[in-house]
């Protein structure tokens, strides 16, 4: 079984680094839009699927809109796939 609280932390990692900011800057409920507007999310997604071994449907990618959809879609992800 995987460790969730491993698994959110990596992917706030992930995710800071995708967005240009630090990870204290994270606000888990505001829009990766309202964050940052030269975010490549498509390369977001990419990083993501890459750093957890997984495939990210574009339909799928449409829910990870935030921090907190992001790290509850990788963690609901990986027990799926575990």
């Amino acid at each position: 079984m995987y460790n969730k609280l491993l698994i959110k932390n990596k992917v706030k990692e992930v995710v800071s680094k995708s967005l240009g900011i630090h990870e204290k800057e994270t606000i888990f409920n505001l829009p990766f839009s309202e964050i940052s507007e030269g975010l490549d999310f498509p390369e977001m997604i990419m990083d993501l699927e890459d750093e957890f071994n997984l495939i990210i449907t574009d339909n799928e990618a449409k829910g990870i809109v935030n921090f907190e959809s992001a790290q509850k879609f990788i963690c609901n992800k990986m027990v799926v796939n575990s």
